[in-house]
């Protein structure tokens, strides 16, 4: 996603990690709040959404974590 964004480092970096904060409080509450009970299936899914989630939102992960 930063890849399309201007190369400014300090531009995004606030946003970004600030973006990357609410999208893992919103998963978390999505498990929170779920009807669906959390079997080891559903704790798997969360970890993988997690997993993929964060680093591609988080300024600078993508450099570090999928080169």
């Amino acid at each position: 996603m930063y890849q399309w964004l201007p190369n400014d480092p300090g531009l995004l970096e606030k946003p970004g990690v600030v973006l990357a904060a609410s999208l893992a409080g919103l998963l978390c509450l999505l498990g929170w709040r779920s009807a669906v009970p959390l079997d080891a299936g559903v704790i798997v899914g969360f970890s993988l959404v997690s997993v993929l989630l964060l680093p591609f939102t988080l300024p600078h992960m993508h450099e570090r974590h999928f080169s």
